[in-house]
Formats: C-alpha cells, sequence, structure tokens
C-alpha cells in the first residue's frame, strides 16, 4: 500500500493511505456536487426572475444524487465483482440525477417561466396593497 503526503497549515504532514481515497473523493466532488444541484436550482431562477418546474424531478436528483455518492464511498472500499458494481451504480445514478436535475433549471430558463414569474409577483403585490389599505 502506497502512502502519500499532503502538506497542510503549519507545517503538519497528512499521511493518506489508498484506502481514504474515496472518502476524499466523495467528500470532495460528492459534497460539491450536491451543493451545486441544491443551490443552483434554487438561485439560478431567482437571479432570473422565472419559476422552477417540476419540483418532484428535483427531489428525485438529490435522491439519486445520495445513492450515487454513498455507492460509491462503498464501492472504493470493497474489492472485487461487488464493488465494481457499486462503482457502476454510482457512475449510472449520477448521470440520472444530473440530467434530472439540471432539467428543470434549463426549463425555467425559458421566456414563459419568466412571464409567469411576473404575474405571480404582480399578483402578490396587488394582495399586499390590499392588505395594507384595509389595515388602515
Amino acid at each position: 500500500m502506497s502512502v502519500e503526503s499532503i502538506e497542510v497549515l503549519g507545517g503538519f504532514s497528512l499521511f493518506l493511505a489508498d484506502s481514504t481515497l474515496p472518502v476524499l473523493h466523495v467528500a470532495t466532488v460528492g459534497f460539491a456536487t450536491l451543493m451545486v444541484t441544491g443551490m443552483g436550482n434554487r438561485m439560478i431562477p431567482l437571479f432570473e426572475g422565472s419559476i422552477l418546474p417540476w419540483h418532484k424531478l428535483m427531489d428525485a436528483s438529490f435522491f439519486l444524487l445520495s445513492i450515487s455518492v454513498l455507492s460509491r464511498t462503498f464501492g472504493g472500499f470493497i474489492t472485487g465483482t461487488a464493488g465494481d458494481w457499486l462503482l457502476g451504480i454510482s457512475g449510472t445514478t449520477g448521470l440520472i440525477a444530473v440530467v434530472c436535475g439540471f432539467l428543470p433549471i434549463l426549463w425555467s430558463l425559458r421566456k414563459s417561466s419568466r412571464d409567469k414569474y411576473t404575474e405571480l409577483a404582480k399578483e402578490l403585490g396587488r394582495v399586499k396593497w390590499a392588505e395594507s389599505q384595509v389595515q388602515k
């Protein structure tokens, strides 16, 4: 088993065995992917001023990404055919999750989604204005 050394702040060395590489991979790539898809489906429509469709598809995307990250972690530690199957499941579910996650985001960039958001904002403004007039 080969051992690599990573220099950490303060001059400390952190030794990493090959067995920790799946954990590092999941902690960096898996975490970053979950954050991008989790926040991207909220931030992009907000900045664009549009409605995000297909919330169930976004839920499925998060669920599939979680399965992908878990199977990547366990597949990295298990040797043989079972580990290969888990890595295959990880790649397949990850690809499906990315497609499921970005389709609603791409759909929210359409003009019809922006128009729907504008109408909802106008209606909310009318309701809030009417409530403020009643309170006076």
